[in-house]
């Protein structure tokens, strides 16, 4: 659903209709999981509360799970979920480089009413390029990223920022830069949080325990407009 437009009309006029343009977005919730097994002697004789260590990590590996799924994996096809996030495809100037006039570009290209709330998120190897890119000047552009203390955002995850907008590292596949309001961008949906299983009988002959860690979820892309990213990208200039 992209952003409503208003008009300007006369006083007792009717303006122009501008309600967001409808559209059906799927969520179907696909399984996430994670299975540990031990022996009955380990939780016996273990030092530590191997099912606590078992629960943390299980639910770190299902957050990593599902920042794949969310930023690179999901493809549509099962037993992967909908989609990733997506956006409006911004072209570079030069194909593979991004330069200091392209995040500019990208920032000034997505609609005013999404900057607010506007992110950059950002692949690993991009932000490495990222911090030799320089200004007109040979200024360091993107700064941030190596400063102590960390810069002042809302959000202490960010690991800097960009044109003073957040920006977060997250899982896409190599080459990729997006900017764009994530939660108008893209609808995340989860059915019954994480559900923690514990089976002594399928390895009752063994004394194994079989622990089942899941989690239900889906997520799509809601408005292509919200968002704008670079694909492919392998230097900058």
């Amino acid at each position: 659903m992209d952003q409503m437009t208003g008009y300007m009309t006369s006083e007792g006029g009717t303006t122009t209709q501008g309600e967001p343009t409808l559209s059906s977005v799927s969520l179907i919730a696909r399984k996430g999981q994670v299975m540990a097994i031990a022996t009955e002697e380990m939780l016996a004789d273990v030092a530590i509360n191997l099912v606590s260590a078992y629960a943390v990590r299980a639910g770190k590996a299902l957050g990593a799970l599902e920042d794949n799924q969310f930023f690179k994996d999901g493809s549509g096809t099962a037993p992967n979920i909908s989609a990733f996030l997506a956006g409006t495809t911004y072209t570079e100037t030069t194909s593979a480089a991004l330069s200091y006039t392209d995040v500019i570009g990208m920032y000034f290209a997505l609609p005013q009413a999404y900057r607010d709330q506007g992110k950059w998120l950002i692949a690993d190897n991009v932000l490495i390029l990222l911090s030799a890119l320089k200004d007109a000047n040979a200024r360091p552009f993107y700064s941030t990223m190596t400063e102590l203390p960390r810069p002042l955002v809302d959000d202490p995850t960010a690991i800097g920022t960009l044109l003073g907008t957040p920006v977060y590292s997250v899982p896409f596949t190599n080459g990729t830069i997006w900017f764009g309001d994530p939660s108008a961008a893209y609808a995340v949906g989860s059915r019954q949080g994480i559900e923690s299983r514990v089976d002594t009988s399928v390895g009752f002959v063994a004394g194994n325990v079989y622990f089942k860690i899941s989690q239900r979820f889906d997520g799509n892309n809601l408005d292509a407009i919200a968002g704008r990213n670079c694909t492919g990208i392998t230097s900058v200039n």
